[in-house]
C-alpha cells in the first residue's frame, strides 16, 4: 500500500468529522421542525377524516333491522317509497342498509270476527234465509298469512290488506249462506260452517290468504219464528222418545220370546235326553235278564247232563230249590189231605 500524502491524509479526516456531525445537525433540524405549529390544512384534513368516520359508523349502526319469531318482513325504503321486491325476510336481525326499514306482518294465526262483541273487526252479518226470514250471522275464522304471496299482497292492498280480506268474507259469506232454509241453521249447522270454510278458503286464498278454521257464533232468526222452532224441536223430540219406548217395548217382547223358545228347546232335550236314557236302561235290562235266562239254561242243561236226570227228576229238585231259597215266614204249602196223618 503506498503512503499517502499530508494532503490526502487531512482531506479524509475533514470526510470523517462531516460524517460523524452530519446526524447531530439532522437532529437538530427535527427538534426545530416539531415546534413548527401543524398547518391549517392538515387540521381541516384531521377534522373532515374524523367527521367522515363518525358520519359512517352512525350510518352503520343505524343500518341494521330487526323482526320478532312471530313476524315476517318486507323491506322498504324511506327515501324512494318503494319496497324491495326481492324477498320476504324472517325473525332475526338483519343489515339492511341506510334508509331502509322492514315493514312487519304477522305470522302466527289472526281473527277476523263479525259479531257485536266490543273491539271487533265488523257487526254481525245480516241476510235473509232461502224463504225469506231476516237473519243475523256472528261468525269468526281464523287466517295466516301466505309468506310467498306476502310482497304481492303488499303491492295490492297496501297495509289495508285486512280490510280487503273483511270486505271478501263478507261478500262470499252473504253469497253462500243465502240457499239455506231456516231450519237448516239448527239441523245442519256443521255442514254450514264447513260451507263457509271452503268458501273462504276458496277466495281469500287469492289474496294471500290461508283460511284454517271457521266458527258460527250465533244465529239470530225472528222471536216468533224461533219460538216455533223451539215447539218443533220439543215436538220432535216426543216423538223420537215414543218412537224409543216402542222400540223398548219390542226389545223386551223379542226377549221374552227368545227366552220362551230357549225354555221350550231346553224341555224338549231334557225330555229327549230322559227318554233315550230310560230306553238305553231298559235295552240293558232287557240284556241282562236275557243273558241271565240263557245262562241259567245252559247251566240246568250241563247239570241235567251230570246227573243225568229226567225231567220230573229236575222239577222236583228246581222245587226243593225254590223252598229253600224262600223266606219261610212268608211261604204257603199246599198238603193234600190224604197226606195229613189221622189223629
Amino acid at each position: 500500500m503506498a503512503d499517502l500524502t499530508d494532503d490526502e491524509i487531512e482531506r479524509q479526516v475533514r470526510l470523517i468529522e462531516d460524517a460523524t456531525r452530519r446526524p447531530l445537525s439532522t437532529s437538530a433540524d427535527d427538534d426545530e421542525s416539531d415546534d413548527r405549529p401543524i398547518s391549517s390544512t392538515t387540521k381541516y384534513l384531521l377534522i373532515g377524516g374524523t367527521i367522515v368516520f363518525v358520519i359512517l359508523f352512525v350510518i352503520f349502526l343505524f343500518s341494521w333491522d330487526a323482526l320478532t319469531p312471530i313476524q315476517y318482513g318486507i323491506l322498504y325504503n324511506s327515501v324512494t317509497k318503494q319496497i324491495h321486491t326481492d324477498q320476504v325476510y324472517e325473525a332475526g336481525r338483519h343489515l339492511v342498509g341506510p334508509f331502509n326499514r322492514f315493514i312487519p306482518f304477522p305470522r302466527t294465526l289472526v281473527t277476523i270476527e263479525f259479531s257485536n262483541a266490543p273491539d271487533v273487526n265488523s257487526k254481525p252479518l245480516d241476510t235473509r234465509t232461502r224463504e225469506g226470514l231476516a237473519l243475523s250471522l256472528a261468525l269468526s275464522f281464523q287466517y295466516v298469512l301466505n309468506s310467498t304471496q306476502l310482497i304481492h299482497m303488499y303491492t295490492e292492498f297496501n297495509k289495508g290488506y285486512e280490510q280487503t280480506f273483511i270486505r271478501i268474507a263478507r261478500e262470499s259469506i252473504l253469497k253462500s249462506v243465502g240457499d239455506y232454509i231456516a231450519t237448516d241453521w239448527f239441523s245442519n249447522r256443521k255442514a254450514i260452517a264447513a260451507n263457509i270454510l271452503s268458501v273462504l278458503q276458496s277466495e281469500l286464498s287469492k289474496a294471500g290468504c290461508n283460511v284454517q278454521m271457521v266458527q258460527l257464533l250465533n244465529i239470530g232468526l225472528p222471536a216468533s219464528w224461533e219460538g216455533s222452532i223451539e215447539e218443533t224441536q220439543i215436538e220432535q223430540q216426543n216423538v223420537k222418545k215414543s218412537q224409543f219406548q216402542q222400540q223398548a217395548v219390542v226389545i223386551r217382547a223379542q226377549t221374552r220370546l227368545v227366552t220362551s223358545e230357549a225354555e221350550s228347546n231346553i224341555t224338549a232335550i231334557m225330555a229327549s235326553a230322559s227318554a233315550n236314557a230310560t230306553q238305553i236302561l231298559n235295552t240293558a235290562d232287557m240284556q241282562g235278564f236275557s243273558n241271565t235266562q240263557r245262562l241259567t239254561a245252559a247251566a240246568l242243561t250241563t247239570f241235567t247232563k251230570t246227573l243225568k236226570f229226567t225231567p220230573a227228576n229236575l222239577a222236583k229238585y228246581m222245587k226243593v230249590q225254590a223252598i229253600v231259597n224262600h223266606d219261610g215266614s212268608a211261604l204257603t204249602w199246599s198238603i193234600p189231605r190224604e197226606a195229613l196223618p189221622l189223629v
